[in-house]
């Protein structure tokens, strides 16, 4: 009780302290203070309203000038959101050599490699079918094919792709496969401008997109 009883009487007495110097700067200043109340008086009336203008001015200054600085935050925080989500594909597209992709992962594996070749809104339906959209904004559709060891994809396998090309008005078609393709779905795709890839030509993308992938993961960890 004893220390919280002095800690009220200095509390106290700092107040008083304070009072009675700010007693004794205005008594040994007041002619100062009393000059300028008479000088601010003595303005016109134009000087107030251009203060009062460049005191608005400088308010929306800063306030726009905060607007920028959350903006550039917001990109700066995109950016590095982008930049990990590149970085977490890369990581997948690394995760297995072609041949190696489970059957029920191939899919997804392929929509990964068109994300990080830049095609946009990448669906993918039924696990054997993508729907997306190319870097110069074209409708594509992409039949991901997977066979066992010793088959090939063949003209039954391609019919529902180019069947949904036809009802949708599709121009752009892609076969990813890790099987070989028939000579008949080759004369297919090359009738309706179908490109095909291959294991070789796939892993060959993956190669070039990882690398530059894995270079943002060695920026990202140094």
């Amino acid at each position: 009780m004893n220390d919280l009883n002095e800690g009220k009487v200095l509390k106290l007495m700092s107040y008083i302290m304070l009072g009675l110097f700010a007693w004794v700067t205005y008594f040994n200043f007041q002619g100062v203070f009393i000059r300028m109340v008479e000088l601010f008086e003595s303005l016109p009336m134009w000087w107030y309203l251009l203060v009062l203008v460049l005191f608005a001015v400088s308010v929306v200054w800063s306030i726009s000038r905060g607007e920028e600085e959350i903006h550039q935050i917001e990109e700066e925080m995109n950016q590095a959101k982008q930049s990990l989500v590149r970085s977490e594909r890369c990581l997948r597209l690394l995760q297995y050599e072609v041949k190696d992709i489970p059957t029920f992962q191939f899919s997804f594996y392929c929509a990964d490699l068109l994300r990080m070749l830049d095609y946009q809104e990448v669906r993918v339906k039924n696990y054997k079918f993508i729907r997306a959209i190319n870097e110069v904004g074209e409708k594509v559709y992409i039949g991901c094919f997977v066979k066992e060891a010793g088959e090939s994809v063949n003209k039954d396998d391609l019919s529902p792709l180019l069947h949904t090309m036809k009802r949708d008005d599709v121009f752009r078609g892609l076969i990813m496969t890790i099987a070989p393709l028939s000579p008949e779905v080759r004369e297919l795709a090359k009738k309706y401008h179908i490109l095909c890839l291959d294991d070789q030509a796939i892993q060959e993308i993956i190669s070039f997109v990882t690398r530059e992938g894995a270079e943002m993961l060695e920026m990202d960890f140094v």
